[in-house]
């Protein structure tokens, strides 16, 4: 696990770390604007397998502030999810600062179990199911069920 921090900006190392993909244990997804010329990224989430169980990886997202609460977080990690399966992973675990309060709900419609880890951070595991009416009925259960029919069809 990483520690948080704040940063303005990413470096290139850190942007490519964490967006590109290496093969199945390093996945990363994206939204971009339509309306800027080029295309400005708006939203990315990724997962990394966890070494030490080759069942879960650990997922993050960000969006930029002026997208947020559009669903783009939900949206991408529905993708995530779909992907992941096509892995062998079953699992995610993300780490959330306690003060990251839209985080830890979007978390929480998942049907996720948490626990203190200390210094203000708390970690969700999260079930990624192969069938998709498995996920709860909430918004973001509501969310992975249309991506699933949507990466399904076609």
């Amino acid at each position: 696990m990483v520690p948080f921090r704040s940063s303005e900006r990413l470096t290139e190392a850190e942007l490519d770390r964490f967006t590109a993909p290496s093969n199945r244990d390093r996945v990363a997804v994206g939204a971009l604007t339509e309306d800027d010329l080029p295309p400005e990224p708006v939203a990315v989430a990724r997962h990394i397998r966890l070494g030490h169980t080759r069942r879960a990886a650990e997922i993050a997202a960000t969006t930029v502030d002026k997208h947020q609460g559009l669903g783009l977080g939900r949206l991408l990690l529905s993708v995530l999810a779909k992907l992941a399966g096509r892995n062998g992973i079953s699992e995610f675990v993300a780490y959330v600062q306690r003060e990251n309060a839209q985080m830890r709900a979007l978390l929480d419609q998942f049907g996720s179990t948490q626990t203190r880890i200390g210094g203000g951070e708390i970690e969700f595991r999260v079930p990624r199911f192969d069938n998709p009416d498995r996920y709860p009925r909430t918004p973001v259960g509501d969310t992975f069920r249309r991506a699933c029919a949507l990466a399904n069809a076609g």
